[in-house]
């Protein structure tokens, strides 16, 4: 995708066509490689933290690694016609409920009447069950729920 075309491009895609819901999302921890088959530490990785959903189905990165080094035959990552890639992912197992609570309450309008107003408060819970699996995640990046609506704003935690 890079242009000119002078990079590998490299994604991680969720395509879980069992999920029709467009609300479905899930917290993706990801480290994508090309591995140098030679010298493994001359492996080029890249890692980040995304939230995928039915609109950002995949995160990655134009410009991996330079096509120029991919095709060197003495750079290690092209061996015997051969470039192995490598995805670690860890999904944040989580699972979220809102609830909405109508409050009725008297108030006086601008003409000095009394009326009922109701007013609705909103309980949104984000229960994460592996976090310590994301601690040193946590250290350098952020980790968010997904977007929930409350009082007509779309918010995260």
């Amino acid at each position: 995708q890079s242009q000119p075309p002078c990079h590998l491009s490299v994604f991680l895609e969720v395509t879980d066509s069992r999920n029709t819901s467009n609300e479905w999302s899930c917290f993706v921890s990801h480290r994508l490689s090309v591995v140098n088959q030679k010298i493994e530490d001359k492996s080029v990785t890249k890692e980040s933290q995304n939230r995928y959903s039915k609109a950002a189905k995949d995160w990655g990165w134009r410009e991996f690694v330079t096509l120029t080094s991919l095709f060197d035959q003495d750079a290690g990552f092209l061996v015997q016609d051969t470039v192995v890639f490598s995805a670690e992912v860890l999904i944040l197992k989580e699972t979220s409920m809102m609830q909405e609570f109508p409050d009725q309450e008297n108030e006086i309008n601008s003409g000095g009447s009394l009326i009922d107003a109701v007013k609705r408060r909103a309980a949104f819970t984000w229960k994460v069950e592996n976090f310590l699996s994301f601690k040193e995640i946590m250290e350098t990046r952020k980790i968010f729920s997904k977007f929930f609506q409350a009082g007509g704003c779309e918010l995260r935690i």
